[in-house]
C-alpha cells in the first residue's frame, strides 16, 4: 500500500508539472496572438487608408454562402472565429439576401467588436445596425430556461468548454428560411473575438 501510495504520489506531481507547462505554453500563446492582433489591425488600417473604398467596401458582389469562410479569413481572422458548425450550416443556407448576410458578418467584425472593446457605445452600435438594414435588431437569442429545453441547439463547444449563443442578428418573422435571417454569436472576453455558431436560419425554440 505504501509502495502504490508513492507511486500515486510521484504520477500526481507528474501532472502537476506537465499542467504547469502547458499553463504557460497557453499564456505565451495568448501573447502572441495579442501581438498578432495588433500587427494585423495595423496592417487592416494601412490598406484602408492605402487602398480606398476597395479594402473597405470588400464584400464580393457574387456573394455566395460558400466563400464565407475564406472571406472571414481573408478580412477578420482575428476579430471573428466561425465555428465549424456554423460552416456546416451555410452548406444547406436558402436566405434570399446573401448580401445581407455578409454585411451582418462585418457588422460584427467591426461595429460590434469596436463596442465590445469600448471604442464605442452600444447605441452607437444599434446605429449601425440601423444603416446596414432598417428592420435588422440585434437582441438575446434566448433565455437560460428556454435554452435548456432545447438540448444543444444554442450551444457551441469553444476551447473545451460549452458556451452559449447568447446573442442574434435578426431580420424578419417569417419562419420560412427564404426570408428569416438570424445570425447567432458570443463574445469571448479572453480572446477577444466573436465566436458565430449558427447562420442564417431560424433555430427552433419552443414556439416553433
Amino acid at each position: 500500500m505504501q509502495k502504490q501510495s508513492d507511486e500515486n504520489f510521484a504520477l500526481a506531481d507528474s501532472y502537476a508539472k506537465d499542467l504547469e507547462a502547458c499553463q504557460e505554453e497557453n499564456s505565451q500563446q495568448r501573447k502572441l496572438i495579442s501581438q498578432l492582433k495588433a500587427q494585423i489591425a495595423t496592417f487592416r488600417f494601412q490598406l484602408q487608408n492605402g487602398a480606398g473604398e476597395s479594402v473597405r467596401e470588400n464584400i464580393p458582389d457574387d456573394c455566395t454562402y460558400s466563400d464565407i469562410s475564406e472571406w472571414i479569413s481573408k478580412y477578420y481572422p482575428d476579430r471573428i472565429y466561425l465555428h465549424p458548425r456554423a460552416i456546416r450550416s451555410l452548406k444547406t443556407a436558402v436566405y434570399e439576401d446573401s448580401k445581407l448576410a455578409y454585411k451582418c458578418l462585418k457588422l460584427l467584425a467591426t461595429a460590434y467588436y469596436d463596442y465590445q472593446t469600448g471604442a464605442i457605445t452600444y447605441s452607437n452600435f444599434l446605429d449601425m445596425c440601423k444603416e446596414v438594414d432598417p428592420a435588422l435588431d440585434e437582441r438575446g437569442a434566448i433565455t437560460d430556461t428556454a435554452a435548456g429545453m432545447q438540448g444543444d441547439t444554442y450551444y457551441v463547444q469553444y476551447h473545451g468548454k460549452k458556451r452559449k449563443l447568447e446573442r442574434h442578428l435578426a431580420k424578419g418573422s417569417n419562419k420560412d428560411c427564404r426570408y428569416c435571417l438570424r445570425i447567432y454569436f458570443l463574445w469571448d472576453d479572453q480572446d477577444q473575438i466573436v465566436v458565430v455558431g449558427d447562420l442564417p436560419h431560424h433555430l427552433d425554440t419552443s414556439a416553433t
